[in-house]
């Protein structure tokens, strides 16, 4: 399988870690770090040592490749800055299927992690990821499987 060539976009450097252990080097190839007090010097990542850039270098970076994937992760206001990073992307040139949302949830409902246990352990006919909106707005009746006499 040939690898994705991605730019992780933080908007706040404290998330940079947390998106470093999510990716999967075997997948991807970093081409670059990018966040708002980036030093233009080469961060050691292990096997890999990559370019740690600030925001100015975006539109250098699109002009480089059209095929670079945008993982874009952390916020500083609140959620919404992870959409409008995306809108400013998409501005200078990049494709919206080359944007993917990459934030991590900083804090996993004990819940929801002890439910996904379960599932891998004893599997299920269907797994709906999501926080309490997700959960509360199922309609199982429009499951097909459910609806014809199939059983939950």
């Amino acid at each position: 399988m040939e690898k994705l060539n991605v730019v992780l976009f933080a908007l706040n450097e404290k998330f940079v870690q947390q998106a470093l252990t999510a990716l999967n080097p075997d997948a991807v190839n970093l081409v670059a770090i990018v966040t708002e007090n980036g030093d233009n010097r080469l961060l050691d990542l292990g096997a890999v040592k990559v370019p740690h850039v600030s925001f100015a270098t975006i539109p250098a970076l699109i002009r480089q490749s059209e095929d670079l994937l945008w993982l874009i992760c952390g916020w500083v206001n609140d959620i919404s800055d992870i959409y409008r990073a995306k809108k400013f992307l998409m501005n200078c040139g990049v494709a919206e299927d080359n944007i993917v949302n990459f934030e991590i949830a900083s804090c996993i409902s004990g819940a929801w992690l002890a439910n996904l246990r379960h599932v891998e352990k004893f599997g299920a006919e269907f797994f709906a990821t999501g926080d309490d909106c997700t959960r509360n707005g199922l309609n199982l009746h429009y499951i097909s499987q459910i609806r014809s006499g199939g059983g939950c």
